[in-house]
């Protein structure tokens, strides 16, 4: 085999049947952690021999792909951005999705990737080769702007118009490294086994898969799901340019909200002078970065640490308490006791609120709980309420009733809202459907306007379906397929072990030179996720330096143990925090009761471990050079160490000992002696090897 270099290069001719492509690395994904990779290999390690695959058609990952109306980050965007880059030029508090693509593509030219970046390329399969000790990788070339649909949708328009539809060709490459950049909100969650899909004729789509071509105007719209992208696109729907008639949204618990932050000086101000400060005083932004970082690690501390579970578990009551107060403040009273969750903050991601709560005033939206029963060709029937189901902490809803003095109706039958928002009919009173999407249910004389407070199947007018319930979780780096050593498939690996799990979220045992940014239990949930990316970055970064820049390393692979060790470790921490067995919490964080997705430290704990690896968890199988450098540094680190130790004793032995001796040294002798202490514990990390 000829012998493979630094470079990207085609192996065995251009036109043998054995020909390849080679990439020293290559990296999966063109998200935020793919364009970071890209930009510190070149920044950190003047290294650019390599290849960003990114299935959608263009850079920035999930922000690229949503751009449902009112799409925005609930992170500050100075700190929402990279620390070798932070966006300075804002024009919000809260970047929108635009803005951030915009960013992206900003950070991608500045560092010179844009050229290293391919689009439209799927990577379907990963594989380990032993004999050559490389990766080889299968490739999808989509047609432009394919990459952009799911994978089902894409399996769907082959399955009905052959592959040539989708796929301009496929091709297998090899690479010495390769790092999956592969987010966890990818693909949509599935609806097709949704009741009576087939029978709707309007529009149907996922929020991350927004349909441009859809006109909402006069449409009677039904928002599935309560997370952040409801929460942003719900108030939206019947502004301009949207000009839904009504808009419906419904959700099956409630999420904790946190009270909007508004921009200094107000949106015109801000959009007017932050820039314009931030650019003339870089060292600004870099300080808001760090108080930012710190403000957001106390509140950590405060509600999520394992060191006082007991206080944290009050503090989280307080915050609690706090987020139903502003609630209650905006939202009207009709909506509390659905709006009031009945688990502990920090349970599910919360959702931060800029225009959600105030848009539940207007008489255009409505909020109801419950599940499709049924899907008609321009209506949707729900199930009874599915939420209250319990009473909660505070006493404020109930399962049966309002705190607030409102008792359910009893109504008996189906209570139906035709599609022009009017009806008219009888179950054991009187029904009567206003245009707002409110049902009036009398019961025993008793008029009460409420869709909330119905004790059976209500009909819905529904004439476009839009779906904010989230995405397909439970698999990660779903859906690509990794085979590492002995042809070892990565998720038969993680099922066999309880759920997925990775050494500090980034490696497995069995898969070697195979690194992920942002792999399982990585997601602290108070902090930025570039941060978060970045951490694991600069880990990888010293890997690929030693495999591909140095080539001291031939391969390299977490112990089984340390693996095994550090995923028992993190579970056994998570059991003891909001997301624990006996907490009474259920999300997506959690499947099966194994938890893959959430981090039980602080995130200055894991950029710590990042900054500083312990070498001796890993397995290296050394190149010639290394073994030759490894004996090098050992035979420094020794000789540094004898060395130090003959000048303590010799100083020792002289009279008035070492303190003397120090003294009538000289300061380029002191200097020398700090630098060689320095070395020596220096060196000592790679003697662990």
């Amino acid at each position: 085999m000829e012998r493979l270099e630094r470079s990207i290069h085609v192996v065995n001719g251009v036109y043998g049947e054995d020909a390849y492509t080679y990439y020293p690395v290559l990296v999966v994904g063109g998200g935020a952690s793919g364009i970071a990779m890209g930009c510190r290999m070149k920044s950190q390690l003047g290294f650019d021999q390599f290849r960003i695959f990114e299935r959608q058609s263009g850079p920035g990952g999930v922000w690229w792909i949503n751009r449902y109306p009112g799409v925005a980050c609930d992170v500050p965007s100075i700190f929402y951005s990279f620390s070798f880059m932070p966006n300075l030029d804002a024009t919000s508090l809260l970047s929108s999705g635009k803005d951030l693509v915009r960013y992206f593509r900003k950070v991608c030219h500045r560092y010179q990737i844009s050229d290293k970046m391919q689009f439209d390329t799927d990577v379907t399969e990963l594989r380990w080769l032993e004999d050559e000790q490389l990766w080889e990788a299968d490739l999808l070339y989509l047609l432009p702007g394919k990459g952009d649909l799911s994978s089902k949708e894409r399996m769907d328009e082959i399955a009905a118009n052959g592959e040539r539809s989708v796929v301009l060709k496929r091709e297998k490459v090899k690479a010495k490294v390769v790092i999956s950049c592969v987010g966890g909100l990818v693909e949509p969650r599935d609806y097709s086994r949704m009741p009576g899909l087939q029978n709707f004729e309007g529009p149907i789509f996922h929020s991350a898969r927004w349909d441009q071509s859809v006109d909402l105007t006069g449409k009677d719209v039904v928002v599935l799901g309560a997370g952040s992208s409801a929460a942003q696109l719900v108030p939206e729907i019947t502004k301009p340019p949207c000009n839904a008639r009504s808009a419906t949204q419904v959700m099956r618990t409630p999420p904790w909200v946190i009270p909007k932050d508004e921009e200094p000086g107000g949106p015109e101000k801000f959009a007017e002078w932050s820039p314009y400060i931030l650019n003339k005083a870089p060292i600004l932004g870099r300080l808001i970065r760090i108080l930012l970082f710190w403000a957001m690690e106390a509140d950590f501390q405060r509600h999520l640490s394992t060191n006082n579970p007991e206080k944290t578990a009050a503090n989280r009551a307080k915050t609690g308490a706090a987020y139903l107060e502003y609630m209650k403040e905006i939202v009207p009273e009709r909506y509390h006791a659905i709006l009031t969750p009945d688990y502990e903050v920090g349970c599910k991601r919360r959702v931060s609120d800029k225009t959600w709560f105030q848009s539940l005033n207007n008489p255009k939206i409505t909020l109801t709980t419950g599940e499709i029963e049924n899907i008609q060709a321009d209506s949707v029937t729900l199930s009874a309420p599915t939420y209250p189901k319990k009473d909660v902490a505070n006493g404020h809803a109930k399962a049966n009733g309002h705190a607030n003095g409102y008792t359910n109706g009893h109504a008996k039958g189906h209570d139906k809202v035709v599609a022009n928002g009017y009806a008219n009919e009888q179950a054991n009173g009187h029904a009567n459907g206003h245009a707002n999407g409110h049902v009036d249910v009398s019961t025993k004389g008793s008029a009460i306007k409420d869709i909330n407070l119905r004790t059976g199947p209500t009909t819905l007018p529904c004439t476009a379906l839009i779906l904010a319930n989230g995405f397909d979780v439970g698999s990660w780096v779903h859906p690509l397929s990794v085979y590492g050593r002995n042809s070892t498939s990565l998720h038969s690996l993680w099922s066999s072990r309880g759920g997925p799990q990775a050494y500090m979220g980034t490696a497995i045992d069995r898969f070697p030179n195979f690194f992920m940014i942002f792999g399982p239990n990585t997601a602290t949930g108070h902090s930025s996720v570039m941060l978060a990316a970045e951490n694991m970055v600069e880990h990888a970064l010293k890997f690929v330096n030693m495999l591909v820049i140095r080539k001291e390393w031939r391969t390299v692979e977490i112990k089984e143990k340390e693996c095994r060790s550090w995923i028992g470790e993190v579970q056994r921490l998570l059991k003891m925090t909001v997301w624990g067995d006996g907490a009474g919490c259920s999300n997506w964080y959690v499947k099966d009761g194994w938890n893959s997705t959430a981090y039980p430290r602080s995130q200055f704990d894991f950029g710590w471990r990042c900054m500083f690896p312990n070498w001796s968890h890993w397995d290296v199988e050394y190149t010639r050079k290394g073994v030759v450098w490894k004996w090098l540094r050992k035979g420094s680190w020794y000789a540094s160490t004898i060395g130090l130790l003959a000048v303590i004793v010799y100083g020792s032995l002289r009279r008035g000992g070492i303190r003397q001796f120090l003294g009538e040294m000289s300061m380029r002798g002191r200097l020398a002696m700090g630098y060689a202490l320095a070395g020596a514990a220096n060196r000592l990390q790679h003697v662990r090897n």
